[in-house]
């Protein structure tokens, strides 16, 4: 049994091995339940055979500590923010406050309204 993963996030490979378990998108409690459990007998399973030496825990490559260059340190956060999304906003006349459903259906409303004059 090979242990080691094959994609660069464990979560994200042991999210879709769990979905797979399941019988459905949805299942019902019971069978919930059921895969929960049958998952959890079969790690119980590989932690037993790896105790006991029967399975090996996977070769990985020795972690890899980055350093950071000493200008990171000075970079100004709000000044990015400032360039980069706030200038992104204004290309995609988005306002800068949250997003207002009730505002936004108003505004959509008026500019139909005004093709359908156009139209007459």
């Amino acid at each position: 049994m090979n242990l080691q993963n094959k994609t660069n996030c464990i979560l994200e490979r042991y999210n879709r091995h769990l979905n797979e378990k399941f019988p459905r998108r949805h299942p019902n409690i019971l069978a919930f339940a059921e895969s929960l459990y049958e998952e959890s007998e079969h790690w119980i399973s590989v932690l037993r055979d790896v105790s006991y030496g029967l399975e090996s825990e996977g070769d990985y490559d020795k972690a890899v500590i980055v350093e950071l260059p000493s200008s990171y340190e000075n970079f100004d956060n709000k000044k990015y923010k400032r360039i980069f999304v706030d200038g992104f906003r204004k290309k995609a006349g988005m306002a800068k406050k949250a997003f207002n459903k009730k505002a936004a259906a108003k505004t959509k409303k008026a500019k139909a309204a005004t093709r359908v004059a156009k139209m007459d």
